[in-house]
């Protein structure tokens, strides 16, 4: 029998399943089914869920980790792929059991990795070390303030812990909006200014503060620092109309030069 060739596609993680991050299009998953109830697709929102459930390991207070080469993590990025896709959920189903533990999560991600002080996410939690990895990475405050939008955008406002995810959403921008350049973007290192401009932090940025002013989360006041920073992204597409200065996916280290000297590419899957 003539071998068969084997199919490419562009979305390998898509079919894996093996950490939270492969669930990046997971919530894209469950608008299409919304949409179209297409049954096929439940093969794969039920992967998702189980995996989320069932499989992904967790703290004892039950917060969502990776183990990375026996190293047990809270890291930032895996707080927004668990979040939108279980926020979707309780949209399509109105089950409160996804909507519980979507605010779970947000909420002891907040616990493991945001400074008191600075106000800003460290990048990681180290869980068998009790202590974080002392990064304030741009992309991976980025996904904590993404969770959050995605949660107040869709939680009711007499939740129980809709004041306390809304006290440190506003307490992160207030940080944030100290720390834009000149130019209305944000740094690979925020709290570096050494660091070089990075374009995917400074797009999550812009979007939640438009998003927070729009919605009344924050002042109305706050819409100029969202169209500085639109304006500061324009720059960051090309006249072929690619996307430019976007850090390369990134594992995490207790070394600030790790992240300084982290690579950038032009039109990175984290833009598309």
């Amino acid at each position: 029998a003539q071998q068969q060739k084997k199919i490419k596609t562009p979305y390998p993680l898509f079919f894996s399943m093996k950490e939270l991050w492969y669930c990046g299009l997971a919530a894209n998953v469950v608008d299409v089914y919304a949409q179209t109830k297409d049954e096929r697709l439940n093969v794969f929102i039920q992967k998702f869920e189980n995996h989320i459930f069932n499989v992904q390991a967790r703290t004892a207070d039950k917060t969502l980790i990776r183990i990375d080469n026996g190293r047990k993590v809270v890291q930032s990025d895996d707080a927004y792929m668990a979040v939108i896709f279980l926020v979707r959920m309780w949209k399509l189903t109105g089950n409160e059991r996804y909507l519980n533990e979507a605010v779970n999560q947000v909420c002891s991600y907040n616990k493991y990795l945001f400074d008191a002080h600075d106000k800003l996410y460290h990048h990681v939690w180290y869980c068998d070390e009790n202590r974080h990895n002392n990064q304030y990475w741009g992309r991976g405050n980025g996904w904590m303030l993404l969770s959050m939008v995605e949660l107040l955008d869709n939680l009711p406002q007499k939740h129980l812990h809709r004041k306390e995810i809304l006290k440190c959403f506003k307490a992160h921008i207030k940080s944030l909006i100290l720390l834009q350049q000149p130019n209305g973007l944000w740094c690979q290192v925020l709290n570096k200014n050494n660091s070089y401009n990075e374009t995917s932090c400074s797009a999550m940025f812009t979007y939640s503060i438009a998003k927070g002013a729009n919605n009344g989360w924050l002042p109305k006041s706050y819409k100029n620092y969202a169209v500085k920073g639109w304006s500061g992204l324009v720059q960051k597409i090309t006249p072929a109309n690619e996307i430019e200065g976007v850090c390369i996916g990134t594992h995490f280290s207790d070394d600030i030069n790790f992240y300084l000297n982290r690579p950038t590419s032009t039109n990175d899957r984290h833009v598309l």
